[in-house]
């Protein structure tokens, strides 16, 4: 990622430099690429704007998942598993574009490791099977679904902190 910054801040100087060079002052207000030098400084501050845009995503990036995290494949696992579990089961609906929900896939993990033997925690994306989306009414991303005894209980939409998510799971099994 540095060296992608990098190239785009010195291809912005570059351009902005040209500018500079080619660029008059015709009607006696000078812009602000008329010099080389600006023209470079200006090049190399729009490439790290650019360059920041090109993956805004990249500080939420989850390096690790939990092993106790279930990802369903299709809904006749997904109606198995509420129906058949005897836990509260939390299902996470997430796409891989969306920033809130890679922001919340670190918090997600760190609760399945913390509740391992209390809950069962899955993950859907959305993009892949969005039918399931579809008959659930999921309207936004990341939305989290709380079952117990195979009936819906609780909703959240938006990204929550653990100790949100930590205090409804203790809620729903007190």
């Amino acid at each position: 990622m540095i060296s992608k910054i990098i190239l785009v801040i010195f291809i912005g100087a570059i351009i902005g430099s040209i500018m500079g060079y080619y660029g008059k002052c015709t009607t006696g207000a000078c812009p602000l690429t008329a010099n080389p030098y600006r023209g470079a400084a200006y090049g190399a501050f729009l490439g790290l704007l650019f360059a920041l845009t090109l993956n805004p995503n990249a500080g939420y990036k989850e390096k690790q998942t939990s092993k106790f995290i279930f990802h369903i494949e299709n809904e006749e696992a997904f109606y198995n598993l509420i129906q058949n579990s005897k836990e509260l089961v939390i299902m996470d609906f997430y796409a891989d574009w969306c920033g809130a929900c890679n922001k919340l896939a670190p918090v997600i993990s760190r609760i399945a490791d913390k509740y391992q033997d209390k809950i069962k925690i899955c993950k859907n994306n959305s993009d892949k099977i969005p039918q399931l989306a579809i008959k659930l009414s999921i309207n936004a991303l990341p939305t989290i679904v709380f079952y117990k005894e195979g009936k819906e209980v609780k909703r959240i939409v938006g990204f929550h902190d653990e100790s949100a998510i930590t205090s409804i799971i203790e809620d729903i099994n007190t």
